[in-house]
């Protein structure tokens, strides 16, 4: 699990999950996977899970999408941008934003 070894390098972490973190006060995501642990046992990554997706179904109305619509790399960078300027305390930095991370 990413943070676990205090010598290891600073892990790679989902752009998205970061805000998700920071959405719930939480702006050390090892705080949040914690936090996440104690309020979904057996499912970890439930309250990521769910606040993503209605982040995307907010998205997709905002943008007039229908949930079958296809998505481009464009429009998964914009939705990121979106979902970081909804939530006080960003933007992300340009390290938490790489790009391999941030496309589907």
């Amino acid at each position: 699990m990413p943070g676990n070894d205090p010598g290891a390098q600073r892990p790679t972490w989902n752009p998205r999950y970061l805000i998700y973190a920071r959405s719930q006060g939480h702006p050390d995501p090892d705080e949040m996977l914690r936090a996440d642990r104690e309020r979904y046992p057996g499912g970890v990554m439930a309250g990521f899970m769910i606040w993503i997706q209605t982040r995307w179904v907010e998205f997709r109305q905002l943008k007039g999408w229908r949930e079958s619509d296809p998505l481009s790399h464009q429009d998964h960078r914009e939705f990121t941008a979106w979902i970081d300027a909804q939530v006080p305390g960003g933007p992300l930095t340009a390290l938490d934003l790489n790009t391999e991370t941030t496309d589907p």
